[in-house]
């Protein structure tokens, strides 16, 4: 596996596209249907790398709205339980009970089961807050994930090959052959002169 990835790495050419959102994959093979299928995978793999880690992410936030709910309806339980007992103690009516508690103008003996009945609307709204952002996050999701990273452009195999280059590599060939015969020709100009300079000196 670690040779064949450092295979892949080598046939490997990854470039951001300037001012885009885009990654342009390129592959080098001796095959032109082998750089291509390789490269048409790589794009779908990361495309499956990157729904899934979406999708991770979109389910740990759910799994926190969800526990955040629980916890809500357990204490909308307990706090409905209180109200119960003090509306029993306290003696106050089915119809008194169903107003709303900002609209009560509460008695003296009633001010506990007015007070717990604002803290138990405070839970409610946000418990009824938390189920509207899980199914906001639900139907987000589903968008999301359908437009998150899209191949835009498959691989296709080349018409001809651009590894190598032959008439750059030829090109370049001759001009470092030139180079090579001018320094070559430069060094036996200088040589033949120190010889003959030396020449004289001795004669």
């Amino acid at each position: 596996m670690s040779k064949a990835i450092a295979l892949l790495r080598s046939q490997l050419d990854l470039r951001p596209v300037r001012n885009t959102s885009l990654i342009e994959i390129g592959v080098w093979s001796q095959r032109p249907e082998e750089a291509a299928e390789i490269a048409n995978a790589i794009a779908e793999a990361f495309r499956e790398h990157r729904i899934k880690q979406h999708e991770l992410l979109v389910c740990r936030k759910r799994e926190i709205l969800e526990s955040d709910i629980k916890n809500q309806e357990s204490k909308i339980a307990a706090v409905q339980a209180s109200l119960d007992r003090l509306r029993k103690e306290l003696g106050i009516t089915d119809e008194r009970a169903r107003q709303e508690a900002g609209l009560v103008t509460p008695n003296p003996n009633e001010g506990p089961y007015w007070s717990k009945r604002r803290e138990l609307e405070d839970i409610l709204r946000y418990r009824s807050k938390l189920s509207q952002e899980l199914l906001s996050e639900e139907q987000a999701s589903r968008l999301t994930t359908a437009g998150l990273i899209e191949i835009i452009d498959r691989a296709t195999p080349p018409m001809r090959p651009l590894r190598p280059n032959k008439p750059l590599n030829i090109a370049l060939g001759m001009l470092g052959g030139a180079i090579l015969g001018l320094f070559a020709a430069l060094a036996t100009w200088i040589i033949s002169r120190l010889v003959k300079r030396r020449g004289s000196l001795a004669g």
